[in-house]
């Protein structure tokens, strides 16, 4: 999947088929697709990052290092900080929240 993406370009789960070549479906699962499951994975472990939103609201996902701008991919934040910016957007996202709210966020 990394190499089709970063070989093609920002694509989506459609554009990918599994490794046995079809778009195998899983059953109850959220992200209903095999390449759809892996991408997800990749994302959440930083490696592929969201290019592009559909107005499906389909994810267009690229390689992370194309998507972040260069003077951010060795910046390191503190713990707490990132925790307080993290908190802000939520609040300013929700506007009224519990504390859990802010946090699920």
């Amino acid at each position: 999947m990394l190499d089709q993406v970063r070989a093609r370009g920002p694509l989506l789960a459609g554009d990918l088929h599994g490794p046995d070549g079809s778009m195998q479906r899983i059953p109850g699962a959220w992200h209903s697709s095999e390449p759809r499951a892996a991408l997800e994975a990749h994302f959440r472990r930083g490696l592929l990052g969201i290019a592009d939103r559909r107005p499906n609201f389909a994810r267009a996902y690229d390689m992370a290092g194309r998507i972040i701008p260069p003077q951010h991919h060795a910046r390191r934040v503190d713990r707490e900080d990132a925790q307080r910016e993290l908190l802000r957007l939520a609040g300013r996202a929700l506007g009224i929240a519990a504390a859990a709210d802010l946090a699920d966020y």
